[in-house]
């Protein structure tokens, strides 16, 4: 479903539009990380590096980067751990659970379409196996909002 909801394309080659201040390691190996390549061409050892990148991308920048940690969540980390890590930073940055997360992910989520939403939301169901209800609940709210949408 990721695969299909999410563009196989490179993200814009300037990275203001991908990271907020490139003065900083992290937004500067997340661009380095992203630039001329697509979201699946990136490894899992790129993604568990920068792992916190819901801190350093801008709101067209999560959108981008979203998919691949979606996708790559879904590896088996008993073999590889790296997984674990990239699973757990990513249920962190679809949390709303603290207001200014919650203020973010409002911003966010409307830059998705129904079938991004849907991806988002079928990985949060096949992922955290209902612990965390909060998460899902504001993911659904988003795609019930986006099918409302003319």
């Amino acid at each position: 479903m990721i695969l299909e909801a999410f563009p196989n394309t490179s993200p814009a080659q300037d990275p203001a539009t991908l990271v907020y201040d490139v003065r900083y390691p992290e937004p500067q190996a997340i661009a380095k990380m992203a630039s001329g390549r697509s979201w699946r061409e990136w490894t899992l050892q790129e993604l568990a590096s920068n792992r916190s990148m819901s801190n350093w991308v801008t709101d067209e920048g999560f959108v981008v980067v979203l998919p691949a940690f979606l996708y790559a969540a879904l590896e088996s980390d008993d073999v590889k751990p790296e997984a674990g890590w990239v699973r757990e930073s990513t249920y962190l940055d679809l949390s709303p659970l603290t207001p200014g997360a919650r203020t973010a992910l409002e911003r966010r989520s409307q830059l998705f379409d129904v079938p991004q939403l849907e991806a988002i939301c079928a990985w949060l169901q096949m992922e955290n196996n209902g612990e965390t209800p909060e998460d899902l609940a504001f993911w659904s709210s988003a795609l019930e909002r986006a099918k409302a949408l003319p």
